[in-house]
């Protein structure tokens, strides 16, 4: 599993504001599957899935999360894991000072 790649665009075009986007890679549903979430950011636990695939996914996640918190030493996990079968998108970052 990864997240999807993402980029920074910018335009600066005849206004001397340059605007800028934030560009994110397509997440194919014909290829992974309908989208879904797999732990959000009100809880670590993992959200009741009834897919074994999608719930063996997910426990793989919160075992990320885990693993995130040991090594940070508590300050930080990434939550909120959604995304299709093996690409992700749209992360939180949850920290404590």
């Amino acid at each position: 599993m990864r997240f999807v790649h993402g980029a920074l665009a910018s335009s600066t075009g005849a206004s001397t504001v340059p605007t800028l986007y934030l560009l994110e890679e397509v997440i194919d549903q014909s290829k992974e599957g309908a989208f879904r979430k797999y732990i959000n950011n009100a809880s670590a636990a993992v959200l009741d899935l009834k897919n074994p695939e999608d719930r063996h996914r997910a426990e793989f996640l919160a075992f990320c999360q885990h693993y995130q918190l040991i090594k940070t030493h508590g300050t930080l996990f990434v939550s909120d894991y959604q995304g299709g079968e093996s690409l992700l998108t749209d992360p939180q970052i949850i920290s404590s000072p």
